[in-house]
């Protein structure tokens, strides 16, 4: 599986863009706008 680059998760973050949150004891990014998991499939699929 192929991670994305943690670097582009602190700017999108620090940009507001998007929200970072724990999920079933995981680690998951959340874009603000549309309420997805940026994380990578099946993590947050709710």
């Amino acid at each position: 599986m192929e991670r994305n680059d943690d670097r582009n998760f602190d700017e999108l973050i620090e940009l507001g863009v998007a929200t970072e949150a724990t999920k079933g004891g995981q680690m998951v990014i959340f874009d603000n706008q549309n309420g997805r998991d940026l994380t990578g499939p099946g993590i947050a699929d709710d």
